[in-house]
């Protein structure tokens, strides 16, 4: 009898862990999907840094392997900037999900001929208009070290009140060491 309990116990176990591994992979997949949701509609076109590296690595592109290397770059810079996502993963998930990276408003944008030449000026035009943000901490940081204002804050005068300061009331603790011990 008691051995038929631990049986059971040591089936149960096995089940629980199954179930267990099951539901962490399909918690992966659900996240890794997500992901995905994020690349396919993340603006690109809003990117300055990410449309200035399209255009150089357009023109030296095959016209055959244009919907490729697009994915591959949009792959590549959301790795760098994002988060990162597997490129083989998720061409298998455009697959799978019927996303065609061909027909979107995105890819035909990135890749006239005409929107070439705007491009440039467009990602200008709106950076003036939304404030020439950094790209990353470090040019956040250099911007500071180089006392330049940062965009969309406040200059808050702040002078000191020249006053002296109050002087404590309370006596200080005494350290351990001069504290003395009874005898």
């Amino acid at each position: 009898m008691a051995g038929q309990v631990h049986d059971l116990e040591v089936c149960d176990k096995e089940l629980h862990e199954k179930e267990v591994e099951e539901s962490e992979r399909h918690l992966a997949i659900v996240l890794e999907d997500i992901s995905f949701e994020k690349l396919f509609h993340y603006d690109f076109l809003r990117n300055s840094k990410f449309m200035h590296g399209w255009k150089n690595v357009r023109e030296s592109v095959n016209k055959e392997k244009l919907v490729e290397s697009f994915i591959k770059a949009q792959v590549f810079f959301y790795n760098r900037e994002i988060e990162q996502v597997n490129y083989e993963r998720y061409v298998k998930w455009l697959a799978e999900n019927k996303r065609d990276v061909e027909n979107t408003v995105l890819f035909k944008l990135c890749t006239e001929e005409s929107h070439r030449e705007t491009s440039a000026s467009n990602s200008e035009d709106l950076s003036s208009e939304l404030g020439n943000y950094p790209q990353s901490f470090m040019e956040l940081v250099e911007m500071i070290q180089r006392g330049e204002k940062l965009p969309n804050t406040l200059d808050l005068d702040i002078e000191p009140l020249n006053i002296d300061p109050t002087p404590a009331i309370r006596e200080l603790p005494l350290k351990p060491w001069e504290i003395e011990k009874p005898s």
